[in-house]
């Protein structure tokens, strides 16, 4: 039996700021060192101790109520969780982590991790494309790219000097069986709904200037055995049979193993680790992602090395097979064994004793009908009649249908915000008049009526005396009720009084002690003049912004250089819209995070006020203060990002009619020797964008803003990436609209659709026509005399034109 604890006197198990005694002989000693030559007398009955005494008691209160969990001071009000109309209220202070630790798939491996979740797809593979078609040559003669070699032509061109567009993939699917049953009953395989996820997944999770080139369908090679196998004399034939199959089919194919987000938790893994590559997996977190009419769900987490140990195999050896084989249950020897394999019903080779080579873009996939397992059983063949063949076919086809993936539930995926306990009584306020004794007269029960005026004012006097901690006392109740708000990017959750958002905050009502009327003068609008002195509207933008500061710093990110800018464009330090711009940023951090480097899904086209634009687009509009909301002001400085990935020449519109695709200008510099790599002034298209701003908006005007712009852009860029920037006039953006868009169209009506479009081939060379002829404009600039006087007329100095390559300059 355990020995009964109890809580010593002497060291009680609470903090010092709850410690009732402590706090009083600190107080005690610090009243000594300041009035100890006047205030000797620190006993029970002296007043001074006894107003002591009471304030640490009410600061104990304040340590208690500052001590609750975090979750509980940052609860939500229970009434507050359901918005008028009956629906959820969104969450306004934390995300969970599939919404923040989620990102859009960067490496090959994390790509591979969203294609399996498709129910279908049992494995892919990602290949970097050594070259693409059609052929592109460099004619650094005429500084020129071309269709053919111009080898013969000149003798400056190496047969080598081929571009090799970088950036592009190959992506080998190999799809698992996955049976779905019609409206009338029948069984079938949904391999073109499966396909159609699998390009709404790369096209919707494609990185910026990389493409997909094409997606492989991987083909089956059937691998046969053939063998003698001696089994124990008390194992069931049929039993082991059909387990044999089962290992090596699982071992030619395997089934990758998902894995809820506890499971993975359970196994020591952290959130930071699990969630590393991932997309989001919850449509609501991801309204970007593509998901089919069924509402997809995902199956779970991959842990990833498990995921690299999937290779897809080259070789097929017989003594991994021995391995295998030997390892199931009632095996006893294993006697010439041989493989071969089938591809479309056609033997590919005589059978191999020891290794037999794999084709490439197939998978192999053991081939029942085409194996000959001889059971024996102390050196008697164990006959297997058609009936038992059926029955070991049927337990096999089981078992791969076991194997398939389930999916899971939200709960299973992701992990909820802890939800505290609110308490609504959190900022109220007991006045400490209240804990005098009897003897002050300033509590509920006062002094008695035979009370002199001389005692009656001392007691006046002592309320005024004590106003001061008291309210000191109940705005820190007030302030730390109000945490929740103080931390919110939402500013509807802001805390407002007098019609001004405050960061100070103090009762909406004035403290509860008897004579506090009298006390104070015009008692009614004293919470109103209170809060006015506390905070004023300038104090609270400035601490607003340090609070917003400080949610961005924790996922840093920083608004200052921006803030300073705006501010010297305006010369309004409490422009409300920098507050604006920083709370947009915070709200949607998720997206503008995840997606910062998420391309455009060019199949699709913009709905409504949907714009169709990629993450780093997006990210870019946000740092920049540029609204989402599709306004005449926001219209004006929106801008276009082109990748020069999109633009290459594709065979399937190479030729249309008697028009041929035209390619990206090139800027060849010969001041050193051409090598074997092609440098990036030959190579227009790979990793290569180019974002075209307008040159007439005010903020676009101001050189300082432009260069705030052009440097966001090009921190904010990935490091293998290279930006030109251009500031065209309003006649150039109208024509690069125009030109955008009906390639736009053009390229999702092409990539819907697999045919070549004779349009898109015209749009194609319309853009590329019009990039290769646009020139900046800058701001005109004015020189100043020496005494400081500008003429606009006959001082006036514009800055040159920039030029690469008859590209827009950079």
């Amino acid at each position: 039996m355990e020995p009964f604890l109890a809580i010593s006197k002497q060291s009680p198990s609470f903090p010092e700021y709850l410690d009732f005694q402590k706090l009083r002989a600190t107080g005690i000693d610090h009243l000594q060192k300041l009035s100890g030559q006047i205030w000797t007398d620190y006993n029970l009955h002296d007043p001074g101790v006894t107003i002591l005494e009471v304030l640490c008691y009410a600061v104990t209160d304040l340590g208690y109520r500052n001590s609750l969990e975090t979750k509980d001071l940052l609860a939500r009000d229970p009434q507050a969780l359901v918005q008028a109309d009956g629906t959820p209220q969104t969450e306004d202070n934390f995300f969970t982590p599939d919404e923040i630790l989620s990102c859009n798939p960067v490496t090959a491996l994390d790509i591979r991790k969203r294609l399996i979740d498709i129910q279908g797809v049992r494995n892919a593979w990602i290949e970097k494309l050594a070259g693409s078609e059609p052929e592109i040559y460099v004619d650094r003669d005429r500084n020129q790219l071309r269709y053919t070699s111009p080898t013969a032509e000149s003798s400056r061109i190496d047969p080598k000097d081929r571009l090799a567009i970088r950036g592009l993939y190959s992506v080998l699917i190999d799809l698992a069986p996955v049976v779905r049953t019609d409206a009338c009953g029948q069984n079938y395989q949904p391999w073109e709904s499966v396909m159609a996820e699998v390009n709404a997944v790369l096209h919707s999770h494609r990185n910026l200037c990389e493409d997909i080139y094409e997606v492989v369908v991987l083909g089956e090679e059937e691998i046969g055995l053939k063998t003698d196998i001696e089994i124990a004399a008390n194992a069931d034939a049929e039993t082991v049979l059909a387990e044999i199959y089962i290992q090596v089919q699982h071992f030619l194919a395997p089934s990758l193993r998902f894995y809820t987000l506890q499971a993975l938790l359970a196994q020591g893994k952290s959130t930071a680790d699990i969630f590393a590559g991932r997309p989001s997996a919850l449509p609501k977190h991801d309204p970007r992602s593509v998901y089919d009419e069924r509402d997809r769900k995902s199956h779970g987490f991959v842990d990833i090395d498990e995921l690299k140990a999937y290779t897809l195999p080259t070789v097929l050896h017989t003594s991994d097979l021995y391995k295998i084989i030997l390892n199931v249950d009632g095996v006893i020897a294993i006697k010439n064994l041989e493989i071969l394999s089938w591809i479309n019903g056609i033997a590919k080779a005589d059978p191999q004793p020891w290794y037999l080579h794999l084709s490439e873009h197939y998978r192999p996939v053991l081939g029942v009908e085409h194996s000959r397992i001889n059971l024996f059983k102390q050196g008697v063949r164990v006959p297997l009649n058609e009936a038992s063949q059926e029955t070991i076919k049927r337990r096999y086809e089981q078992q791969k249908i076991v194997r398939l993936k389930a999916q899971r539930d939200a709960y299973e995926l992701d992990l909820a915000v802890p939800q505290g306990t609110y308490y609504d009584s959190l900022d109220d306020h007991y006045s400490i008049h209240h804990e005098f004794p009897l003897t002050y007269g300033i509590g509920e029960v006062g002094l008695p009526q035979s009370a002199t005026r001389k005692r009656k004012a001392q007691a006046k006097q002592l309320q005024e005396y004590l106003l001061f901690f008291d309210q000191i006392l109940a705005n820190y109740l007030k302030q730390l009720s109000q945490v929740r708000t103080l931390f919110s990017w939402d500013k509807d959750q802001w805390h407002r009084q007098n019609g001004q958002q405050h960061t100070y905050v103090s009762p909406a009502k004035p403290l509860d002690f008897p004579g506090f009327e009298e006390t104070v003068q015009q008692a009614a609008s004293y919470p109103a003049f209170l809060q006015d002195i506390l905070e004023d509207p300038l104090t609270a933008d400035a601490r607003r912004h340090k609070l917003l500061d400080h949610l961005l710093a924790r996922f840093a990110e920083n608004f200052t250089d921006y803030v300073l800018v705006n501010y010297q464009l305006t010369g309004n330090a409490a422009d409300p819209q920098r507050l604006q711009d920083k709370a947009d940023f915070l709200k949607q951090y998720p997206i503008v995070s995840r997606d910062r480097f998420r391309a455009l899904n060019y199949t699709q086209l913009p709905q409504g006020s949907r714009r169709n634009i990629s993450g780093f687009q997006q990210r870019l509009e946000r740092l920049l203060g540029i609204a989402s909301q599709p306004d005449a002001s926001a219209d004006d400085e929106r801008f276009y990002l082109i990748e020069h990935v999109l633009l290459r020449p594709r065979v399937t519109s190479l030729m249309d009619g008697d028009v041929r695709q035209s390619m990206l200008p090139i800027n060849t510099d010969w001041s050193f020797t051409y090598g074997t790599e092609n440098p990036a002034a030959v190579d227009p298209y790979s990793f290569w964008v180019s974002i075209l701003f307008p040159s007439t908006p005010k903020r676009y005007q101001d050189p300082t803003f432009r260069q705030l712009i052009e440097r966001t852009v090009r921190i904010e860029a990935p490091a293998h990436v290279a930006v030109k920037i251009g500031w065209f006039n309003p006649q150039d953006m109208a024509a690069i609209k125009t030109a955008y868009n009906a390639w736009a169209c053009q390229l999702a009506f092409q990539s819907n659709s697999g045919q070549s479009s004779y349009c898109l081939t015209r749009s194609l060379n319309d853009l590329v026509a019009l990039l290769s002829r646009l020139r900046s404009e800058y701001p005109a600039a004015v020189l100043a005399s020496a005494a400081g006087e500008i003429d606009d007329k006959d001082n006036r100095f514009i800055l040159g034109q920039s030029r690469l390559g008859g590209e827009i300059s950079d």
